[in-house]
């Protein structure tokens, strides 16, 4: 196995996470499935590509900081990468604006970690994904009828020293 730049890999990883949830988002309302949970999302985008913008439902994907777990000098390193499912939803009613926004977060987090095998088929210097952070919406995620949640995902990959 050819193992990629640090570069490419992140860049793979992203647009992987990005298919993979569009996908979902995007299946044939003709063809029944117990899987369309993400059929009421109207943008998925990456946050390093695209503003945020208010349509909602919407999730965007956002790099946190990777970090190095391990090197073998020159040769190879494994790193980790935590990426943001930032969710947002609109809603007239508070209530039921974060119960949304944290429902939207946690389903996003489920696609991901239950199309792990997808991900190393595409990406087969991924080892793992793993769930990370979790927050669910709050008062201090509203803005006006916005309600944001988010869920980190951890993805480790080992590329090119």
């Amino acid at each position: 196995m050819s193992l990629p730049t640090l570069a490419t890999a992140l860049d793979t990883v992203m647009d992987t996470l990005l298919t993979i949830l569009t996908a979902e988002q995007t299946k044939d309302p003709k063809v029944p499935t117990d899987t369309d949970v993400l059929k009421d999302v109207k943008l998925i985008a990456r946050g390093d590509r695209q503003d945020p913008r208010p349509i909602t439902p919407a999730i965007w994907l956002f790099c946190k900081a990777a970090h190095p777990v391990e090197g073998l000098g020159n040769l190879h390193e494994t790193w980790e990468l935590p990426v943001m499912l930032a969710c947002m939803v609109e809603n007239e009613d508070d209530d039921a604006g974060y119960q949304a926004a944290t429902d939207l977060a946690a389903r996003a987090r489920g696609v991901v970690l239950n199309a792990t095998r997808t991900i190393q088929t595409t990406a087969s210097y991924v080892s793992s994904i793993k769930s990370g952070s979790f927050e669910p919406s709050a008062p201090w995620h509203k803005y006006g009828q916005l309600f944001r949640a988010y869920a980190e995902i951890r993805v480790l990959f080992t590329v090119r020293g």
